[in-house]
C-alpha cells in the first residue's frame, strides 16, 4: 500500500503519529560534516543539456536511453533553472532527472514511486511545496532551494491513468499479466536501475559524480528504500523509508482483504459505517490516551467496542450495534487463519479508527468498490495479478483466509517484502538508514516496521540473531523472524497478543539464492524469468 492523500492515510494530531528508528551501532551518530547540511561548492554544467541527446548510454548496466532534454526556466513551481531529462530503461523503466544549472551542490534525491507505481511521478511541480509525492522532504531547504538532482521514475511499467478513477488507477495491477519482469522491476530492480541510468546522466551534464546520494520514499516507495539499501547498498549515501509496507505481500492480500469482508453486509455496504466512527475513536481515546490526550503507545491499549453498545433496540451515532461491535474487534484483531494465527505482522492500532472512515468504514448505504474504499481497491488487484506468475482468480471478493491460501498468495515475498536485516553492507560504506512510521496509519501496519527495526538493531550485534546465514549459501532457512526485544515498546517481538507484536504465519526469509519463486536474489539489474 502507499501513503497517499486519500483517506485510508490520514494521521490524527492527537495521537503520538510518528516514531523515528535511528539505528544504532555502525549506522548511528550522524556526526560527519554531511549530517549537518555541510556546504559543498556548485558545480556547473560540462555541456549543454541538449547535448545529451547526444551520448549513448545504452552500454550500462542498466541500458538507458533518453527521449528529451529541455530547459525549464524558473517559476512559481520551480525555484531555478533546470535541465529536465527524460528516457528509459530496459525494458518499460520510464524516469526523469532534473538537474539545477546555476547551483548544483553535488547531491542527488531519488524519490521513491507509491502505491503501484505505473505513473511517473514528476519530481517538480509538488517537490517544491506541499503535498504531492514530495515524500518527507517538504520544507526540507536542500530541496526548496532548488539545489539537488532529482530522480523519480514509475516502477517499471505503465499503468492506468484515469484520474477520474484515482484509487483504482494507483491500485492497478492488471499491467503483471504475463510480465514477470515488469513484476521485479515493480519489486525492486526499477529504483536500482533507475540510479544507474540518472547517476550516468548526472555525470554526463556536470562531468562529475555526485558526492551524495539519498533516497526517499514512503509506504511503497519506503519499501523501495529498503530495498536499496538490502540489495544494493552501495547506490545511496542516506536513505529515509517512511511507513514502509515491510510486509507488503500480506497486507495487500490478507489485512486489506480482512478489513474489507469482517465489515461487508451481503450487498457490499459496510456493518460498521462511517458516521459511528467519531464515537469509537473518542471511547479509544477515554479507554487509552494519557493526561495529555494522546495515546503514547496503541501496544498498551486494551478495549473491547461492545463497552460501546447501544440500549437494546435503538440504534445512534454515539453507540454500536452488536454486529459494529463485532466489526470494530475483528478490525484491531487483524487476519487470522483456521487455527487463530495471524497472517499478516500486525493488526489495526487502537487510535488508528478516525482513519478509518472512507476506507474501512463507508458511508451508510456506500458499496465496498474499486472506487469507494481504498482498502478495496489495493486488496483486488494484487492477490489475483501480482501474488504469483500466473493470474490466480482471487480477489478480495473470494480470498480464504486459510493456512493453505497464505501459502499460495505468499509466494512473492522472498521478492516484494524488504526483510532482511543485514545492513552491514551499507552501513560499511557510512551509509545511514531512516525509519519512521506513524502509530495512527491504518494503511500499512506500523507493527511492522517495529519488528523489523528491533530485527535490524538486534543484528546488529547479534548477527546471526535472526536467523540469517551470513554465509549465504543456496539454501533457506525457516526462522522467527521477529523474535527479538524492540527497543521502543519494551516487548519481545513473539510477545503473544499482549505485546501487540505477534510473528504471522510467515516465519521465514529467503536469503539463499533463489528464493520460493525461482528468481535470482543477487540483486544483479537484469532480467528475471520463473523456472
Amino acid at each position: 500500500m502507499d501513503r497517499i492523500n486519500v483517506s485510508r492515510r490520514r494521521t490524527r494530531a492527537w495521537l503520538v503519529g510518528v516514531s523515528s528508528l535511528l539505528f544504532a551501532g555502525a549506522m548511528a551518530g550522524f556526526s560527519s560534516d554531511e549530517a549537518h547540511g555541510a556546504i559543498l561548492p556548485v558545480v556547473t554544467p560540462a555541456v549543454a543539456c541538449t547535448d545529451l541527446l547526444k551520448i549513448d548510454f545504452t552500454n550500462l548496466d542498466a541500458p538507458t536511453k533518453l527521449d528529451s532534454a529541455v530547459v525549464v526556466e524558473p517559476s512559481t513551481s520551480v525555484p531555478t533553472q533546470q535541465c529536465v531529462v527524460t528516457g528509459y530503461v530496459a525494458p518499460k523503466v520510464k524516469f526523469t532527472v532534473r538537474m539545477p544549472t546555476e547551483n548544483w551542490t553535488q547531491r542527488l534525491l531519488t524519490k521513491g514511486c507509491g502505491g503501484y507505481c505505473g505513473d511517473l511521478i514528476a519530481p517538480t511541480p509538488t517537490a517544491y511545496n506541499a503535498g504531492g509525492n514530495s515524500g518527507a522532504a517538504v520544507g526540507c531547504p536542500f530541496v526548496d532551494s532548488g539545489e539537488l538532482a532529482i530522480v523519480a521514475h514509475n516502477g517499471g511499467h505503465t499503468g492506468n491513468t484515469n484520474s477520474g478513477r484515482f484509487l483504482a488507477a494507483i491500485a492497478d495491477g492488471m499491467w503483471a499479466i504475463e510480465d514477470p519482469t515488469a513484476l521485479i522491476d515493480f519489486f525492486y530492480a526499477s529504483n536500482h536501475k533507475a540510479t544507474v541510468a540518472a547517476k550516468a546522466v548526472i555525470k554526463a551534464f556536470y562531468g562529475r559524480n555526485p558526492t551524495y546520494s539519498y533516497f526517499d520514499g514512503c509506504s511503497s516507495g519506503g519499501r523501495a528504500a529498503l530495498h536499496e539499501a538490502q540489495r544494493f547498498p552501495d547506490d545511496y549515501n542516506g536513505i529515509l523509508a517512511g511507513a514502509p509496507t515491510i510486509d507488503n505481500t500480506s497486507e495487500n492480500t490478507f489485512l486489506h482483504s480482512w478489513n474489507v469482508r469482517v465489515n461487508s453486509k451481503p450487498d457490499g455496504t459496510s456493518i460498521l459505517t462511517a458516521d459511528k466512527i467519531p464515537a469509537l475513536a473518542q471511547a479509544v481515546l477515554a479507554a487509552c490516551a494519557d493526561s495529555s490526550g494522546q495515546i503514547q503507545d496503541p501496544r498498551t491499549c486494551h478495549f473491547d467496542a461492545r463497552t460501546l453498545l447501544c440500549p437494546t433496540g435503538t440504534d445512534a451515532p454515539a453507540c454500536l450495534t452488536p454486529a459494529q461491535a463485532n466489526v470494530a474487534n475483528l478490525i484491531w484483531q487483524g487476519p487470522v487463519d483456521q487455527t487463530g494465527a495471524l497472517m499478516s505482522p500486525g493488526d489495526q492500532p487502537y487510535g488508528s479508527e478516525l482513519a478509518w472512515a472512507g476506507s474501512i468504514a463507508l458511508a451508510p448505504g456506500v458499496v465496498f468498490t474499486q472506487d469507494t474504499s481504498s482498502e478495496f481497491a489495493f486488496s483486488y488487484d494484487f492477490p489475483n495479478y501480482m501474488s504469483r506468475w500466473d493470474v490466480t482468480g482471487i480477489t478480495n471478493r473470494n480470498i480464504q483466509f486459510t493456512r493453505a491460501e497464505f501459502e499460495k498468495l505468499d509466494f512473492m515475498h522472498g521478492l516484494n517484502d524488504p526483510t532482511n536485516p543485514d545492513l552491514r553492507k551499507f552501513s560499511g560504506h557510512g551509509g545511514k538508514l531512516l525509519m519512521w512510521e506513524g502509530w495512527a496509519d491504518q494503511g500499512t501496519s506500523p507493527f511492522g516496521t517495529l519488528n523489523s527495526s528491533g530485527c535490524i538493531e538486534l543484528h546488529i550485534a547479534v548477527p546471526a540473531a535472526c536467523g540469517i546465514s551470513l554465509r549465504g549459501g543456496t539454501g533457506r532457512r525457516d526462522v522467527r523472524l521477529f523474535d527479538t526485544t524492540d527497543k521502543l515498546g519494551g516487548r519481545p517481538c513473539g510477545a503473544g497478543q499482549s505485546g501487540r507484536l505477534v510473528p504471522h504465519q510467515r516465519q521465514r526469509d529467503f536469503t539463499g539464492d533463489e528464493n520460493e519463486a525461482g528468481v535470482s536474489l543477487s540483486g544483479d539489474v537484469g532480467v528475471h524469468r520463473p523456472r
